[in-house]
């Protein structure tokens, strides 16, 4: 009996184990990481792209070393990342600052604070889902990464909700009951942090390759504008360098004109030299005479 191949049956009960167990297994390990380089806190951004980094490789089909590619991509967006979370640090202080004032005042004031911070959540809830995934796959400045995301949550909204809900919906869930947390903190520290990344790296992937071959779409559209400019252009210049020819043969009778009139004045030079020599011719005479 030949040995099987699980690789070879992709529909098999067997392969979609095989698939579950590798991806149990890169989840596993890439939250272990990411639970380790988090533990200084300040390092939580940079910890946070690099599974991203990894999990969009992941999802696209590539087998990258899980350790080599996490500690690659976490050196490489290591500032970029640590700004972008210290700024959502900061920017989560002025929120909970803002509730404070909230509950100190009242009347007008109170209801600006309460304008201000819904502002500040709505703008933070279109941030974070793709902010650090962006770190992770493009070349930006960090001011550019959060406008980018905040275009793309526009842009993208069914693709926004999805992500938002892998990751607040256990978070906020988590903190707003304790009971969940204390539970299950354990899930938390082994599996919890690499699934979400996991899974919000699905969905991001699919975005992206809908994104890009929109604007693959959109590059041709302009290209052919520009290449039938680009040809009206040539036929324009072809039809404006075109001689009419009965403009040259007017031209031609022109010239004919100014030749003849310039027979007829060198005659008339000539004559006229011819006789003022002749005049000249007599006078000698008669002085010889």
């Amino acid at each position: 009996m030949s040995d099987f191949n699980v690789d070879e049956h992709p529909r098999s009960v067997q392969y979609y184990l095989k698939c579950f167990m590798d991806a149990f297994g890169n989840v596993f390990f890439l939250n272990i990481f990411f639970v380790l380089f988090s533990l200084p806190v300040v390092t939580i951004g940079a910890s946070l792209t690099a599974l991203y980094s990894v999990c969009l490789k992941l999802v696209n089909k590539e087998e990258p070393q899980l350790w080599k590619a996490f500690i690659h991509a976490f050196k490489v967006n290591f500032k970029k990342a640590t700004i972008a979370w210290l700024l959502l640090i900061a920017a989560f202080i002025v929120l909970w600052g803002d509730n404070m004032l909230i509950n100190t005042v009242e009347g007008g004031l109170a209801s600006f604070y309460t304008f201000v911070s819904v502002v500040e959540i709505v703008l933070l809830a279109m941030v974070i889902p793709f902010l650090f995934p962006l770190i992770a796959k493009f070349d930006n400045t960090v001011g550019n990464y959060f406008k980018n995301s905040i275009l793309m949550a526009i842009g993208n909204l069914g693709s926004w909700i999805k992500v938002a809900l892998i990751w607040f919906a256990p978070t906020v869930l988590s903190l707003r009951y304790p009971v969940i947390i204390i539970s299950t903190w354990y899930i938390w520290l082994l599996f919890m942090f690499g699934l979400m990344a996991y899974l919000s790296s699905k969905v991001i992937h699919k975005m992206l390759l809908k994104t890009s071959a929109v604007k693959e779409t959109e590059e041709k559209k302009v290209e052919e504008k520009n290449e039938k400019r680009r040809q009206f252009l040539n036929v324009h210049e072809r039809a404006t360098s075109y001689v009419n020819p009965a403009e040259d043969d007017d031209s031609d009778d022109d010239k004919n004109i100014v030749d003849v009139k310039t027979e007829a004045d060198g005659k008339d030079q000539t004559d006229g030299d011819d006789q003022i020599v002749g005049n000249q011719t007599d006078g000698e005479d008669e002085t010889d005479e």
